[in-house]
């Protein structure tokens, strides 16, 4: 888990640094300068649009950090619970719940013969 823990720390710090930047480029009349590849310098203004744009990729950022560090969570539980070698009898039942309500969509002769043994099942990540 503290793979996990890491990786979600570095992905909001990114998240940080890009809300950051977008609190520059959204304070008013914000102007960007660059020199393209012959030297020549060019401005622009940051309009509206951009700023709304550049607001909704922040909410993209943040949906993706929290989709991102629950998909790690829930593979690092499997790891480990495979590794340990636990049977299904010995999950807790909100867990054997949560299993066997996502368990119609997976091939029942796969499924079955591994509710005994819990690392012999391919458990899918992505759960439906």
């Amino acid at each position: 888990m503290k793979s996990v823990r890491d990786d979600f720390d570095l992905r909001s710090k990114e998240v940080d640094e890009y809300f950051s930047f977008v609190k520059v480029m959204v304070s008013s009349r914000t102007q960007v300068t660059h020199a393209d590849e012959t030297g020549d310098m060019s401005a622009f203004y940051v309009d509206s649009e951009l700023q709304k744009t550049l607001r909704a990729t922040g909410f993209l950022l943040l949906y993706n950090l929290v989709e991102s560090t629950m998909s790690n969570a829930i593979e690092a539980i499997i790891t480990h619970m495979t590794g340990q070698s636990v049977s299904f009898d010995n999950l807790s039942q909100k867990i054997k719940i949560i299993i066997l309500k996502n368990a119609k969509n997976w091939n029942p002769e796969k499924l079955e013969p591994g509710l005994n043994e819990f690392g012999t099942i391919d458990w899918p990540i992505s759960a439906p």
